[in-house]
C-alpha cells in the first residue's frame, strides 16, 4: 500500500513538473528556465521503466503537451531506448517555440553515433529557429569544426566569448564535445557548474547531446562531484 501511494504521488509531481513546463513554454520563459524545472525532476523522477510507463500515460492523456512529451523522450533516453527518444525530440523539434532545444539534442546525439550529415543538418536548424541560444551556437560550432570549416566555427565560438555570460561555458563546452577535445571540454563544464547552468545536468546526468561519452573520461568523477551525484551512470 505504502508502495502505491509512493508512485500515485510521483506522478503527480511529474505530470505538474511537465504542465508546468507547458505553461512556461506557451508564457514565452527563458528556455534555460524550462530545462530547468524539467531536469530537476527528471534527474530525481524520471529515471527507470517506472518513470517511462508514468510518462506514456502522461503523454496518452495530453498528446499535444510539450512539456509531457518532452519528459517521455528524456525517460526513453535514460532506460536506453535511444531510437523512441530521438522520434520523440525530432517530433518536438517541428513544434513550438522552444524547438530548437530539441534540435540540439538530436545534433549531439546523432554525432555519438558517427551520424556526422545528420548531426551537421539538426545543428544548423538549431541556429536557425534560436541564434542566440549558447548551446546551439556551441553546438554548430563544434559541429563546422569536426567537417573542417574552422572560419565558419571560429565565427561561432567568438560569439560565446571570453565564457562569461550565463550559458556560454555550456556552449563551448558542447564546441569542444562535438570537436572531439574532451579536456577542454571538461573544463568549460566546470565553469557551467559554477553557473549553475541546468543544461549541464541534461547532458552528465541523463547523457544527452551525447554527453555518455563524458562518463568514461578521467575528469568524469570529478564533474560528478560538482553536481553532487554519484559517479554510477547505469543506463537502465
Amino acid at each position: 500500500m505504502h508502495r502505491l501511494a509512493f508512485v500515485r504521488r510521483r506522478r503527480v509531481r511529474v505530470r505538474a513538473c511537465a504542465a508546468r513546463l507547458g505553461r512556461a513554454v506557451c508564457n514565452g520563459i527563458s528556455c534555460h528556465y524550462i530545462c530547468g524545472m524539467l531536469i530537476e525532476h527528471l534527474s530525481r523522477q524520471l529515471r527507470g521503466r517506472d518513470a517511462v510507463a508514468d510518462m506514456e500515460q502522461a503523454v496518452a492523456e495530453d498528446p499535444l503537451s510539450w512539456g509531457a512529451s518532452w519528459a517521455l523522450a528524456v525517460s526513453y533516453r535514460s532506460v536506453g531506448r535511444d531510437a523512441e527518444a530521438d522520434t520523440r525530440y525530432a517530433q518536438l523539434a517541428d513544434v513550438g517555440p522552444w524547438s530548437a532545444i530539441p534540435a540540439v539534442v538530436l545534433s549531439g546525439n546523432y554525432l555519438a553515433r558517427d551520424q556526422i550529415h545528420e548531426a551537421l543538418a539538426f545543428a544548423e536548424t538549431a541556429y536557425a529557429k534560436n541564434p542566440v541560444l549558447p548551446a546551439g551556437i556551441g553546438q554548430l560550432a563544434g559541429m563546422h569544426a569536426r567537417t573542417g570549416n574552422h572560419e565558419r566555427s571560429q565565427a561561432l565560438v567568438n560569439q560565446l566569448l571570453p565564457g562569461t555570460t550565463f550559458g556560454a561555458p555550456f556552449g563551448l563546452a558542447l564546441y569542444y564535445l562535438a570537436s572531439g577535445d574532451l579536456d577542454r571540454c571538461a573544463d568549460w563544464l566546470e565553469k557551467a557548474i559554477e553557473q549553475r547552468d541546468p543544461w549541464v545536468s541534461f547532458l552528465l546526468n541523463v547523457g544527452n547531446i551525447g554527453g555518455r561519452v563524458m562518463w568514461s573520461h578521467p575528469r568524469w568523477p570529478r564533474l560528478a562531484q560538482l553536481m553532487n551525484v554519484t559517479p554510477e551512470r547505469p543506463v537502465t
